[in-house]
This record gives C-alpha cells, sequence and structure tokens, in this order.
C-alpha cells in the first residue's frame, strides 16, 4: 500500500475570488518499471519520482515559486524527492536524484491552464530522456538502492497568481514510506 499525506497547514484566499483550496490536485509517486504506483519495489529497479499538480479550476494559476527548503540546506529545493533510508537509530540521508534544478529559471515556475495537469518527474538513476527539464544537474553517482526501508518526503510552499490576485498554499506535506527487496 503505498503512503500518501497530504497536509493543509494554511491556504490564504480572498474573499471574493472563485479560486478556492480544492481548485489544485496534487500527487505524489514512486513508479516502478512497468509504469504503476506502488511502495514496493525489486532490487535494482530504477524507481521514477513522480509529483504533479493538477488544476481542476476554471481560471489559469501561475505557479510563481515553489519552495521545497527546509532548515537543513535552506535552498528552495530542500527534500524534494530525497531519499532517506530507516534505521534502528533513524533515518541515513541516502541522496536525491539530482544535484540541482531551474539553472535557467527566470520569471514563473509555470502556468497551469484551466484543467491542465504539470509533472515533475526524474528516475532515480537519471538519464535526460526521463527527466523534466527543471533537473539540470542530474546525480549520475547514484547506485540502485539495496534491499531496506525507505522513506521520501517533503514539504512545499506555492506562490500563486490567478486573474492578478496573489495566493500562498503553505506547509504542504507529503510522505511515501516505500521497501526495496
Amino acid at each position: 500500500m503505498k503512503y500518501l499525506t497530504v497536509v493543509f497547514s494554511s491556504l490564504l484566499f480572498s474573499c471574493n475570488s472563485n479560486f478556492g483550496p480544492d481548485d489544485l490536485f496534487f500527487s505524489f509517486d514512486l513508479i516502478n518499471e512497468e509504469g504503476i504506483s506502488t511502495d514496493i519495489f525489486a532490487e535494482g529497479e530504477n524507481i521514477l519520482f513522480s509529483f504533479s499538480i493538477l488544476n481542476q479550476s476554471e481560471k489559469t494559476v501561475t505557479i510563481k515559486q515553489m519552495d521545497f527548503s527546509n532548515e537543513s540546506d535552506g535552498n528552495l529545493l530542500g527534500d524534494f524527492f530525497r531519499v532517506y533510508g530507516k534505521e534502528d537509530k533513524g533515518f541515513m540521508d541516502i541522496g536525491k536524484p539530482y544535484n540541482s534544478a531551474y539553472c535557467q529559471y527566470i520569471g514563473i515556475v509555470g502556468t497551469l491552464a484551466p484543467n491542465f495537469e504539470t509533472k515533475y518527474q526524474i528516475h532515480w538513476i537519471p538519464t535526460d530522456e526521463t527527466s523534466s527539464k527543471i533537473f539540470c544537474q542530474l546525480n549520475l553517482d547514484n547506485s540502485s538502492l539495496v534491499p531496506g526501508n525507505y522513506v521520501t518526503q517533503f514539504d512545499v510552499t506555492l506562490y500563486l497568481s490567478v486573474d492578478g490576485d496573489n495566493y500562498v498554499m503553505n506547509d504542504k506535506s507529503f510522505r511515501i514510506d516505500f521497501v526495496v527487496h
């Protein structure tokens, strides 16, 4: 069973807008080599990390910034797609499938037309052909995950604009516990 946790800590909206918290749908999945979303993988399998945002509203939504920062490194991507091994004494940082993103970032992150979905995807052992364009420095040193229990989790704050009004979606949390055997 896949574990996905979505937490809305706070959402700031103006009172007269037709845009609301249920207008964006988020999905975070780990996908096996058969294209199936799962939390159980075979040793040597190249896991695809996938995060998507679907605009279910009738309005165009501009994503001005996505902040995945955390206290450990403070950069805008923070723990996005980072993997931790579960150990008796806690978690061990295994790494991420990329070293950097948004290397050519200028202005907005993206625009979501009504009923449009954007996806950010990258394999654990990435290739240019299978990675979203935002990942510009791939971590080609990754090796296959060894058998064990893992977790990938991140928080994100989105800065949005809809019809000239600005919104902030704070502290959306995503987590998947998974196993490699």
